[in-house]
Formats: C-alpha cells, structure tokens, sequence
C-alpha cells in the first residue's frame, strides 16, 4: 500500500513538473487574472502577482474564459491544444427534439 501511495505521488509530482504554466504579469492591481488551461477545458489558472495557480472546476464543467467562470460545456468555446492536433470543443445545441414529437400538418 505504501508503494502504490509512493507511485501516485511521483505521478501528480511529474504532472505539476510538466505542466507550462502561462506567463502571468507580475503585478495584477486588485483582482486576480484568470486564463484558459491549453491543456484541459475543466481547469484554468489564475494569476496572482506574477504567479500561475492551476484550479479545476467542478466535475463535468469547462472554463470559461468570456465569464472567467466554470460552465458547463455547451457554453464554452474550448480548444485544447495538444502537440500534434487541435481538438476544438464545438457548441452542443441547446434544445433536443423529443422522438414522440411529430410535424406539424
């Protein structure tokens, strides 16, 4: 058991070593700055004096980055970036048609 504790913390270490962190401006006045993780639609960063903290949202919400809030994913407009291709989150529509409806005559 205490190895299998050892593996999953050198694992999260290694993810925190290899994750880039945003260039945050050193100083941000009053409010904290937050940005998009290019990485994954449910987490961003905020900056804070120069330093990028990395938060989630909440299960099954993205960021997003007009309403610097969690939401869920048919608002969000998210593109992960990866290293070989660019995964573009399309916008899911709002309102799905029921099976049992029919056209009207």
């Amino acid at each position: 058991m205490k190895g299998l504790l050892a593996v999953a913390i050198a694992a999260i270490s290694v993810a925190f070593v290899l994750a880039d962190e945003p260039k945050c401006p050193p100083h941000n006045g009053v409010d904290v700055i937050l940005i998009p993780n290019p990485d994954d639609c449910g987490s961003y960063y905020s900056c804070n004096e120069g330093k990028a903290w990395l938060l989630n949202c909440s299960e099954g919400l993205h960021f997003n980055a007009e309403l610097n809030v969690c939401d869920w994913p048919q608002n969000v407009n998210c593109e992960i970036h990866a290293e070989s291709s660019t995964m573009v989150m399309e916008e899911m529509p709002t309102k799905i048609p029921s099976e049992s409806s029919s056209p009207a005559n």
